[in-house]
């Protein structure tokens, strides 16, 4: 930053799929820093650089949403957009009442025609790109991936979803419904019944003496969590895993410490980045990273009550894994940000029985050299899968309480 004659900057974000990307904030400004000669990794293409971002934003001017551009740097070490900053929460960080999400979206489709009425394509409307103000108003932020397109092309990309043209279109405003339809029925009748149900049901918390300590705390709310929700053990009332901690059980389907200690072993984890799939509370990647040694974990759920748990069983044991909500049969791709993480290896245990596209996710593991996998299938109709995606070894590391194979995935 001192390059850019900007001596007290606070960094606010780094992109773990783009290294080269880095955001400051001075004051009511964002500096969007790009490292000059920095090449993105394999499968994530920049669509525009920060000066093509810079253009697209001055084309947008005074569109109400859009962040005002207020200057473009270059130096020997770097390329800086300036912009003014959005104040307000993401769309992720929200709950909306059914009303407020029909105003949203209404808001949120207006913003889009006027773009597209400019010839701008936003191409990557995920509720992370969406701040809603105090007031309800709706911004777009983050428009590297924007395109220039016609009036008619814009309006078919980024609200039906239509991918025309040649630019990637990584999500619309088809996604921000779902998003919207899921939270809203999460936050149901039905729902909050099935919740009050759970609490009658669910087996009993251990309880906590005064002073017991904060970790302890925040398990027994992760577990509450884990009970009910319907991506633990569904129609059981329980978490999926019982753990035994300082004296106390958190009740579950089944001990966490055998399947722990089968997984521990499996390999050295020592400084590996490891990616979960269907991380459930988080507890293997939590383990790794406070037992193990692991440098770093990206875990992975299609359940967002679930991972609200998980982030409270990571604060309790002292570690900060990343969390990631991704429904794996949602049809835009998010293979490239998953593998952006740039895995050392990659857990799939349980995971392909609850997926409709097999050979997608099959292919996906397909993609790294090192894979920890589990299946609902016999052991050798597994590997007959493992090896048709180019695995060249597969290692029984034991059977499942199950009796599902737990499998050691390597390419040599």
């Amino acid at each position: 930053m001192y390059s850019l004659g900007i001596p007290a900057a606070n960094l606010v974000a780094s992109s773990h799929i783009d290294p080269a990307r880095r955001v400051y904030q001075v004051g009511s400004l964002l500096y969007k820093v790009l490292l000059s000669g920095e090449r993105p990794p394999a499968g994530h293409v920049r669509a525009l650089e920060p000066s093509g971002e810079f253009a697209t934003l001055s084309t947008a001017a005074g569109i109400p949403g859009v962040p005002e551009a207020i200057d473009f740097k270059q130096t020997g070490c770097c390329e800086c957009l300036v912009i003014r900053h959005v104040p307000g929460i993401t769309l992720e960080k929200a709950r909306l009442t059914f009303g407020r999400s029909l105003l949203t979206t209404g808001r949120l489709m207006v913003l889009l025609v006027r773009l597209s009425l400019r010839g701008i394509s936003h191409n990557d409307l995920v509720p992370g790109n969406i701040i809603i103000s105090a007031s309800g108003a709706v911004s777009l932020i983050d428009f590297d991936q924007a395109s220039r397109e016609r009036p008619v092309k814009a309006l078919l990309r980024q609200i039906l979803g239509v991918r025309v043209g040649s630019t990637p279109l990584y999500a619309s405003l088809r996604t921000i419904l779902k998003y919207l339809a899921k939270q809203q029925l999460s936050q149901g009748p039905a729902s909050r019944a099935r919740r009050a149900l759970s609490r009658r049901r669910s087996v009993p918390m251990p309880t906590l003496p005064p002073g017991a300590g904060r970790h302890l705390d925040l398990l027994r709310r992760a577990w509450i969590t884990a009970q009910e929700s319907a991506a633990s053990a569904p129609g059981h009332f329980l978490a999926y895993y019982s753990l035994e901690i300082d004296g106390y059980t958190f009740p579950g389907e089944r001990p966490w410490k055998p399947r722990w200690e089968v997984l521990r072993s499996v390999t050295d984890y020592r400084g590996k980045r490891v990616l979960e799939l269907g991380c459930n509370l988080g507890l293997l990647s939590s383990h790794l990273l406070a037992e193990e040694g692991a440098a770093a974990a990206l875990a992975v759920d299609i359940d967002q009550q679930i991972l609200d748990g998980a982030r409270q069983v990571a604060q309790a044991f002292g570690v900060s894994p990343e969390f990631k909500h991704q429904d794996l049969d949602e049809p835009e791709a998010w293979e490239p940000e998953l593998e952006a993480f740039r895995p050392d290896i990659v857990f799939a245990l349980n995971v392909m029985n609850w997926v409709n596209d097999k050979e997608r996710l099959a292919a996906f593991l397909g993609r790294f050299s090192e894979v920890v996998y589990e299946g609902h299938g016999t052991y050798g109709e597994e590997c007959e899968r493992l090896h048709s995606v180019g695995f060249t070894t597969t290692r029984l590391v034991d059977m499942s309480e199950r009796g599902r194979a737990i499998i050691h995935c390597l390419k040599t």
